[in-house]
């Protein structure tokens, strides 16, 4: 393992930068020499920021990562959000929002950096992730919905 790489690619990946592709502007979460849409070399493609703000395509309240070598990781709610141009991404909502997840579903969410779950010792650094989690309106518009039909938010 190399490990000035993996540091490197968590901070990419704590920034929310993926490679693009300079042709069809397709997003690629590792490094490719060529573009799984249109086969675009991406030997020169950057790295860009995903979009801060994406829409909610659908909603997992049991999901298994099966992308990470770490398959003893706890199953946890995911939202999968089109990030644009119809591709889409699996990202685990914030737990703040893990109660209203079917009702995100269509929602605007937004792209953030949450800290991880898990039991910490003292000695441990916090660790964190990007998770997506309501907007400011969209939680304005779900509250205000719940009252309307008498409903806990």
């Amino acid at each position: 393992m190399n490990v000035v790489a993996a540091w490197r690619n968590r901070a990419r990946a704590l920034r929310g930068e993926f490679g693009q592709c300079q042709a069809c502007r397709r997003y690629a979460s590792v490094r490719r020499t060529r573009c799984a849409r249109c086969g675009h070399t991406m030997t020169e493609s950057k790295t860009v920021p995903l979009p801060q703000r994406m829409r909610a395509a659908g909603y997992s309240h049991r999901h298994t990562v099966v992308e990470v070598m770490d398959q003893s990781a706890a199953e946890a709610p995911f939202m999968l959000a089109d990030g644009g141009d119809g591709q889409l991404f699996a990202f685990p909502l914030c737990e703040s929002d893990a109660r209203s997840g079917p009702l995100l579903v269509g929602e605007e969410l937004e792209l953030v950096l949450r800290r991880s779950e898990g039991e910490l010792s003292p000695t441990e650094a916090i660790a964190y992730r990007r998770k997506l989690a309501a907007t400011q309106s969209t939680r304005a518009k779900l509250k205000s919905q719940t009252k309307a039909e008498g409903r806990k938010p």
